[in-house]
């Protein structure tokens, strides 16, 4: 999925974020991860939304994202995306802006529940070798 890369995305000014909390390992791996909707404004059941992520530091090697999901009716982490080829510096965003409607109809599209929904995102450089997970939680009217 390396056409998720686009540069001319920009980091949102107001990101909407509730609550987050970072893994940090011995690593020198920084994850960025928010969720942000157009308009700015709180979020709302069944609002569509898209998860931007970046990935700075001194680290030469192939990196690998994942992102997953629990709603707050489910107590399973279930993934959104796994093992994303990323670069370090390159922002990225799922689903992509302005080419969405191709990831919408494969059923790829971040749709929000009402309640609290959490958000995992990992960085890995292989499966069982975890660099940085960042755990984020909106509110959802």
């Amino acid at each position: 999925m390396s056409d998720l890369i686009f540069e001319h995305l920009t980091e949102p000014s107001e990101p909407v974020v509730v609550f987050t909390q970072q893994y940090k390992p011995k690593s020198s791996v920084m994850l960025s991860f928010w969720l942000d909707s157009v308009g700015k404004t709180p979020f709302n059941r069944g609002q569509a939304v898209v998860c931007y992520y970046k990935v700075d530091g001194a680290i030469n090697q192939p990196l690998f994202f994942s992102l997953f999901n629990r709603s707050s009716s489910g107590d399973v982490w279930l993934p959104v995306l796994e093992y994303d080829p990323i670069e370090v510096g390159k922002l990225y965003a799922f689903p992509p802006p302005l080419s969405s409607s191709e990831f919408v109809s494969q059923g790829n599209e971040l749709r929000l529940e009402a309640g609290s929904e959490y958000f995992m995102a990992v960085v890995s450089a292989k499966p069982d070798e975890v660099l940085a997970r960042k755990v984020l939680v909106v509110e959802v009217r």
